[in-house]
């Protein structure tokens, strides 16, 4: 098994603002300890959309997910975009088919409820999920590196990580990622290993992103088996040299928050593979 390329994924993000209405434990954007909100623009909207517009009709079948394919727009939240409405007459105008537009969003119920209607109008596919307990995040800041620093065993575990088989590759204000995690720790940690958005993009084989693979999956923790943490602590977990790295980057790229270090020493994945399931984040202990 190894990494698969955006165009086996079942689904692509654009991240339209890294801003939310939440601050969950270990998110995937890391929304609440980024220093800056990213905001794109609705140019770069159309221009991520258009390049993507052939992806859920061309891409091949998806490896390990469902069909059909969408072009989802996520946050942090999307809809508190300050333009949401004019972007999503600009996903409409370019990706024509409805259920090829998809929305991620964690808006509370009674506002959901006066407004989820109208968006699935716009909206083929929508993933509403308010991060209600019992719901897990699994470390994203415990690094494979420093848990493994073996590369060779490390990278087993990186070829099969299941965020890259199910999940989504990402299109931020910076450029591409084939992964949606990739884009956070590259924004974190500064690494400068986004890609153009270019037309065909996601076409390119998984080689394309080597660096991004070389610079964020070993400063990553999502393929390695750890224990989770409820979504409502806001609190993150996080290896000790990803916290010095951070620390020195505070008020550049990031503010921390609550931090709790895992000690790699002794790291043992087979201590954590029992009832070890985090793509089943949702309702479960």
């Amino acid at each position: 098994m190894s990494l698969i390329p955006p165009s086996l994924a079942w689904n692509v993000q654009i991240e339209v603002t890294s801003k939310c209405i939440r601050a969950c434990s270990n998110c995937t954007r890391m929304s609440s300890i980024r220093s800056v909100d990213a905001v794109m623009t609705p140019e770069q909207f159309r221009t991520a959309c258009r390049n993507l517009s052939d992806f859920p009709s061309q891409a091949p079948p998806a490896k390990y997910c469902r069909e059909p394919r969408c072009i989802g727009m996520i946050g942090g939240e999307p809809t508190i975009h300050p333009q949401f409405e004019e972007l999503t007459r600009i996903f409409k105008e370019e990706v024509p088919e409805h259920k090829y537009r998809g929305l991620w969003t964690g808006l509370p119920t009674a506002k959901w409820d006066k407004v989820k209607e109208g968006l699935r109008a716009d909206y083929g596919y929508i993933n509403h999920n308010i991060h209600t307990p019992p719901s897990y995040h699994s470390p994203i800041l415990v690094a494979s590196g420093e848990l493994l620093p073996d590369k060779e065993a490390r990278e087993k575990w990186t070829n099969e990580c299941w965020l890259n088989h199910i999940w989504s590759p990402i299109v931020t204000p910076d450029g591409v990622y084939f992964c949606e995690v990739a884009a956070t720790i590259d924004k974190l940690f500064n690494l400068g290993v986004a890609l153009p958005d270019e037309p065909g993009w996601w076409r390119d084989p998984i080689e394309t992103f080597a660096d991004q693979i070389e610079a964020c999956c070993k400063r990553c923790g999502v393929a390695m088996p750890l224990p989770g943490r409820f979504d409502n602590e806001c609190m993150d977990d996080i290896s000790p040299q990803n916290l010095l790295d951070l620390e020195a980057l505070q008020g550049h790229t990031c503010c921390l928050r609550n931090m709790q270090v895992f000690e790699p020493a002794g790291y043992d994945p087979k201590k954590y593979l029992n009832g070890w399931a985090p793509a089943k984040y949702i309702g479960r202990q």
